[in-house]
């Protein structure tokens, strides 16, 4: 059951809850999807083959979908690109193909973590009560340092939380 998606150096990671605790897992498989539509004196196969030429672009497909709320499905190109950074840079080549009426972008603004879930099917929300987590940092003779202590407990409302923040160690040790 994952229950968080995390990115890091390019690489997605889920965790998922399991009967003896926490796993991780890095998917490697993983491509982010927009889509384009083409309107007006737009012209699709033009498009499809700049966005195939792309090297951020994995893929490019035609498929149908739906633009808009309350809009049948249409002809749009769908496009697979390497990573989350590709999506910018792949919009920002199509948004310089003309105006807004021509050449139009989907699923461009999504979180990652949402986009991801959304891609891949996936409902991060737990399918059972969590157990109880407490984590806790001692500040120790460290300098510009920063402690937390969480905790937080499944089946309550109470969450109680501390942080101090100090420029030195000294500053630290005087107010504890």
């Amino acid at each position: 059951m994952v229950y968080k998606i995390d990115y890091a150096d390019g690489d997605v990671l889920t965790w998922s809850v399991t009967e003896t605790g926490v796993e991780c897992e890095v998917d490697e498989s993983y491509t982010p999807t927009i889509y384009v539509s083409v309107h007006g004196d737009g012209d699709f196969s033009t498009a499809r083959t700049a966005l195939r030429d792309h090297p951020a672009v994995v893929k490019v497909a035609v498929v149908d979908e739906r633009v808009s709320f309350r809009h049948d499905p249409e002809q749009v190109l769908r496009v697979d690109v390497v990573d989350l950074k590709a999506v910018n840079s792949v919009v920002r080549m199509v948004s310089k193909w003309g105006s807004p009426d021509k050449y139009r972008c989907y699923n461009v603004d999504f979180s990652r973590e949402f986009r991801y879930c959304l891609e891949k099917g996936i409902d991060p929300l737990p399918k059972r009560e969590l157990s109880q987590m407490q984590i806790a940092v001692s500040i120790g003779k460290w300098s510009d340092a920063t402690a937390v202590q969480a905790s937080s407990q499944s089946n309550s409302n109470s969450q109680t939380g501390v942080a101090v923040a100090s420029n030195s160690a000294e500053d630290v040790e005087q107010e504890n």
